[in-house]
């Protein structure tokens, strides 16, 4: 009975084995993919979020100082319709106001002014000041860099155009007047990192004929305004998720990477052994047929024996005692279809029998000593 006994535990072992070998496989891929993913993601993400913003805002305004006359009665300041007439007008002044605000305080250094060019097309131009530059130095988040009222004569403006033309014996038809605030310099962060340089290209545009002076820009709009988004990138160390528990990502690389490889490592023993011993049990075959040739008679059906007792033994030596013993020849049967090679002994009322199975290990082999 302890042979039996040996045999379904090797059938049972038999049994699970595929789906012991098939979890495995299961978890390695899993295992595999985990450790994918985890080498795919990186460590660090930069996070951009707006540290501030800065707002540079210019607002003019304008108005001329006319002579009494039919269209202006009372003379003085008035606000021009749509043009200036130089007859009539003696000076324009433009209010100009300049300022920078901040979501967050800030520290501004640099300078400002104002200048304005004179522009004859495709001939020539000049820079004039007319609001010497002054130093900024200021902190906070509310900025007032300028605040102007520039007077510009009109007869002096009108009087150099003039000798430039007397000069040259040049008219040009198309005369531009741009004025524009000069403001250069820095922001810098609460913690002295430099956040934006400020260079301003605002020009207020006029253009000048012989009888009128017209404000030109392409809008009426009389306020500028640029706006600035300064940006911080955090560093934010990644994590990855496996079933709700964080694990950093260098974590899980090394730990998915060895559990995948150390499965790995086992279907490939797994798989070593299984050919090892589906060639052991072919040698075993070639070995016994050839060694007791004389002995062994090859049958090509085994339906007889089904109706009576059968006892598996785990070895040939068993099965070759007890053929001496009772002096019985040993029946070989190929089942092809199994897989299997039988060898039995008929021994009234009971049949033995040892089974080499060729793809499937059998324990309690002890070929290599007994064959």
């Amino acid at each position: 009975m302890r042979i039996t006994k040996i045999r379904i535990f090797g059938e049972i072992n038999k049994k699970y084995r595929p789906y012991i070998v098939g979890v495995i496989v299961i978890l390695c891929i899993t295992f595999t993919l985990l450790a994918y993913q985890a080498i795919r993601q990186p460590l660090m993400i930069e996070e951009k979020v707006i540290a501030n913003t800065i707002e540079e805002k210019v607002i003019f305004d304008y108005v001329a100082v006319v002579k009494p006359s039919t269209l202006y009665p009372q003379g003085g300041k008035v606000v021009p319709d749509q043009v200036i007439f130089y007859k009539l007008a003696d000076k324009l002044i433009i209010q100009l106001d300049a300022s920078i605000n901040s979501a967050r305080p800030v520290r501004i250094e640099g300078s400002i002014g104002v200048v304005f060019r004179l522009v004859a097309k495709d001939m020539w131009e000049r820079e004039f000041e007319l609001v010497a530059a002054q130093p900024i130095n200021t902190e906070g988040i509310s900025h007032s860099l300028l605040h102007e009222e520039i007077h510009l004569d009109l007869k002096e403006l009108f009087s150099f155009i003039e000798k430039v033309e007397e000069e040259t014996l040049v008219r040009s038809s198309n005369y531009t007047l741009l004025i524009k605030p000069k403001i250069e310099g820095t922001v810098y962060q609460k913690n002295e990192n430099k956040a934006h340089e400020i260079i301003s290209n605002i020009e207020i545009p006029f253009q000048l004929t012989g009888q009128y002076i017209k404000y030109a820009a392409e809008s009426l709009e009389k306020e500028f305004i640029r706006t600035e988004i300064i940006e911080d990138v955090n560093t934010v160390p990644q994590s990855f998720n496996f079933f709700g528990k964080e694990l950093t990502v260098i974590k899980a690389r090394y730990s998915f990477s060895i559990v995948a490889i150390i499965l790995l490592i086992l279907i490939i023993i797994s798989i070593v052994e299984k050919a090892k011993q589906k060639k052991e049990k072919v040698n075993e075959i070639y070995l016994i047929d050839k060694k007791h040739k004389s002995k062994i008679i090859s049958i090509s059906d085994k339906a007889g024996f089904k109706n009576s007792p059968q006892l598996g033994l785990d070895s040939f030596k068993a099965l070759l005692q007890i053929a001496e013993e009772k002096d019985e020849p040993i029946l070989r049967y190929a089942d092809d279809i199994e897989g299997s090679v039988y060898y039995y002994i008929i021994a009234t009322p009971t049949i033995y029998y040892y089974r080499i199975a060729k793809s499937i290990v059998v324990k309690g082999s002890d070929l290599a000593h007994h064959a």
